[in-house]
């Protein structure tokens, strides 16, 4: 059961219950972290963020979270509902 899912060269994405869609990572390039190349159990280094602007609730956001041994950890700086928590990933289709 593959957690992340190369969608081109060197970039990776991963399923964020927390936003409900994917997110990427880049593991070559001038920006890149570090990946265990394990689809199962993956784990990528150091941490990711993601932010932007949510249409539908009109507000900024901020997913921020670490990817270790297939589980997603989400950092105190999230603005959703799964700041501090640590979920495991799930299949990506």
């Amino acid at each position: 059961m593959a957690k992340v899912r190369e969608i081109s060269k060197g970039i990776w994405a991963v399923y964020c219950p927390a936003c409900d869609m994917n997110h990427h990572i880049w593991t070559d390039g001038d920006v890149k972290w570090s990946f265990n190349n394990d689809t199962n159990n993956p784990t990528f280094s150091p941490s990711i963020r993601v932010s932007g602007y949510n249409d539908k609730e009109q507000k900024l956001y901020v997913c921020h979270f670490h990817i270790i041994n297939g589980t997603i950890q989400y950092c105190s700086d999230c603005t959703h509902e799964l700041k501090d928590t640590t979920k495991e990933l799930i299949e990506i289709k």
